[in-house]
């Protein structure tokens, strides 16, 4: 408590006079973006000496008014101070009465706080992750406070877990007549504002934007946001970002000229008619990621090309139909999908010709290496009948070839490699004869206790046959009955 004393004197009697200070000033924290809205507040807070408290006892009187005076600074030079850190401005005011008696002074703080001051390395005034300054001497905020000033750390300029910043103090609702900034999901940055606050942002030395990023509850790029007495949210954004859902997003997913996934009255272009979807800014070009009307994409350019080049180790892939084709490495597809697991895509998708169930992109162009719908691999290709002179070769829907005519003998062809001659595994050794019937080989050595009967392995010798009087499971037949 402060006091001063001054002795007066009337006809009758002399006495002491003093002026008391009950409660000191208060500490005004303002956002320094805001400063046109909240003059009258400042001023305010100036005539009442940053709500003082004081008393005198003049005259023995419990009670005398108090007058009060600033000096030092004016409010005029308030909103000439710069705008991208905190701004600390100490008042002196002094108390006087009507009594003459001595005046007393004392100083209040006015902390002109801004919201870039958390969106940048610490300084010398604001206390960040426990570092101040360049000097990177140690401070801390409180445990609700992220950010602080570093020559009063009771003074919050950034809160976090949801908590709202009022005065410099992390609070859990705004008072009356205020509008939280709800807007958005984030717990850091929120703050009081008044109801129909408007804000327009303008690019700072901080490379920051005006205080709609905590505004609107941490919306990076908002040009312009209101806040109203139920919600706080993003109006417009930058010139080099789209509005999309309230948020201001540098770079959207575009397809058809449309954001995708959202409502929004923004347009976007693709700037190509192959291109069916694209990432996209304002401030560059936009770049493909989904190709049409049998396109490629080339991933390097994110452009779309008719061939992809192969001086670059990149060959054609096809997907289903003539959407999401794109340049690749060579690979190989089996079953709509890249099968090598070392590939940049395996697992993606791709598409064989039709017919073909797997295939390789090559630099040569698409070779099918197995068919399926009981047609026959020729040449890379699925046909579905061989040329004369080949065998016709496979027994399932799968896998068919055109072959040069061979033996199979214990499932193993003359080159060692697997083979069959029937579908039921019946048959140990045969002939795949030239022009034979689709799925027919002749056999000669049946197995499993069949017997043989006109190169086909049967359980049952028809009539005018009879079973031989082989004891093995292997090369039993029918013979004629004599």
């Amino acid at each position: 408590t402060s006091t001063s004393t001054s002795t007066s004197t009337s006809t009758s009697t002399s006495f002491e006079s003093l002026i008391l200070v009950v409660s000191p000033p208060q500490t005004l924290t303002i956002n320094c973006e805001h400063i046109a809205d909240y003059m009258t507040w400042i001023a305010e807070w100036i005539s009442t000496g940053g709500n003082v408290v004081g008393e005198s006892t003049c005259k023995d009187q419990s009670q005398v008014a108090i007058n009060v005076a600033a000096s030092s600074v004016a409010l005029s030079d308030i909103p000439l101070l710069e705008c991208y850190e905190a701004n600390v401005v100490d008042f002196e005011f002094t108390l006087t009465d009507d009594c003459g008696s001595a005046p007393v002074s004392v100083s209040a703080r006015l902390v002109l706080w801004s919201p870039q001051s958390y969106n940048i390395e610490p300084s010398e005034t604001i206390c960040v992750g426990g570092t101040l300054g360049v000097s990177n001497k140690t401070c801390s905020c409180s445990k609700d406070c992220l950010s602080c000033l570093g020559t009063d750390p009771g003074v919050c300029t950034r809160c976090r877990s949801g908590l709202y910043n009022w005065n410099g103090e992390c609070v859990d609702a705004c008072p009356s007549g205020l509008v939280s900034s709800e807007f958005g999901e984030s717990l850091f940055g929120r703050a009081c504002y008044k109801a129909d606050v408007s804000c327009v942002g303008e690019l700072l030395e901080r490379k920051t934007y005006c205080s709609c990023e905590a505004l609107s509850g941490g919306i990076f790029g908002c040009a312009e946001c209101v806040a109203n007495t139920t919600a706080a949210a993003c109006v417009s954004c930058d010139a080099d970002r789209y509005r999309v859902d309230g948020r201001c997003p540098r770079e959207v997913t575009c397809q058809r000229n449309a954001i995708v996934g959202v409502v929004t009255t923004e347009k976007c272009n693709c700037g190509d008619a192959d291109c069916f979807e694209c990432k996209v800014t304002k401030t560059s070009a936009p770049v493909c990621n989904i190709c049409r009307n049998a396109q490629y994409l080339y991933p390097p350019m994110g452009t779309c090309v008719s061939s992809c080049p192969h001086e670059e180790g990149l060959v054609e892939g096809r997907f289903v139909g003539d959407y999401r084709r794109r340049c690749r490495t060579p690979y190989t597809c089996t079953h709509n999908s890249v099968d090598e697991v070392d590939h940049e895509d395996a697992g993606k998708g791709c598409r064989c010709q039709n017919g073909c169930f797997k295939c390789a992109f090559t630099y040569a162009g698409e070779v099918c290496l197995r068919c399926k719908d009981s047609l026959y691999l020729s040449n890379g290709e699925c046909v579905e009948r061989c040329s004369f002179g080949q065998t016709q070769y496979g027994v399932g829907a799968y896998g068919r070839e055109c072959r040069e005519p061979f033996v199979c003998s214990g499932f193993e062809d003359p080159d060692g490699l697997p083979c069959q001659c029937d579908s039921k595994r019946n048959c140990h050794t045969c002939k795949w004869n030239f022009f034979n019937m689709p799925a027919s080989s002749f056999c000669t050595n049946c197995r499993n206790g069949f017997y043989l009967y006109e190169g086909v392995c049967v359980q049952e010798c028809p009539l005018s046959y009879k079973k031989d009087e082989t004891t093995s499971l292997y090369g039993r037949s029918c013979i004629p009955i004599v």
